[in-house]
C-alpha cells in the first residue's frame, strides 16, 4: 500500500517528514504512528496520550469524533485514507486536535443524530477536503 506513495510529489511535502520518522515494518501502520505520537507526547484536548487503535475498537454506535475526545484513541485501519489521516495527526496536532475537540463537543451537546449541524459540518469539511498553503519563513 505505501510502495506507491511518491514522496517526491510537492503536495505531500508537509507530511513527508512525519512519513519519513516512522519506522515502518511488515506489521502494519499502527504500531509505527503510535511510536511517533508517543514520541512527540501528542494528547487530545482532555490530556489523554493519544494513539492509534484498529478500527474494530470504536464500539458500534459511538460516534467517530466522540471516541478520540473520549479515549484519545484514534480508530485507524490499514488503508491510505486512514494512513494520511495519521500524517496529519504527527504534523498538525493543534489543528487536529482541536477539530475533535469542537466535534466532541457538539456531539456531548447535541447527540449524533441524522445530519451533523453546521459546526460538525464545517470541521468535517475542513478535516477532510481543506488545502492549506504551508511555507517555511
Amino acid at each position: 500500500m505505501l510502495t506507491t506513495i511518491d514522496w517526491s510529489r510537492p503536495w505531500l511535502a508537509s507530511v513527508a517528514d512525519a512519513n519519513a520518522r516512522l519506522n515502518m515494518g511488515a506489521d502494519g501502520i499502527i504500531g509505527p504512528l503510535n511510536e511517533q505520537a508517543a514520541a512527540m507526547g501528542l494528547r487530545n484536548d482532555s490530556g489523554m496520550a493519544l494513539s492509534f487503535v484498529p478500527q474494530a475498537s470504536l464500539p458500534e454506535g459511538t460516534a467517530y469524533e466522540e471516541f478520540i475526545g473520549a479515549t484519545a484513541g484514534v480508530p485507524t485501519r490499514e488503508n491510505l485514507h486512514d494512513f494520511f489521516n495519521a500524517l496529519v495527526w504527527l504534523t498538525f496536532p493543534l489543528i487536529k486536535r482541536q477539530l475533535n475537540a469542537l466535534q466532541a463537543a457538539q456531539i456531548a451537546r447535541d447527540g449524533v443524530g441524522k445530519a451533523r449541524g453546521a459546526a460538525r459540518d464545517g470541521a468535517t469539511l475542513f478535516d477532510e477536503n481543506s488545502a492549506l498553503l504551508v511555507v517555511r519563513d
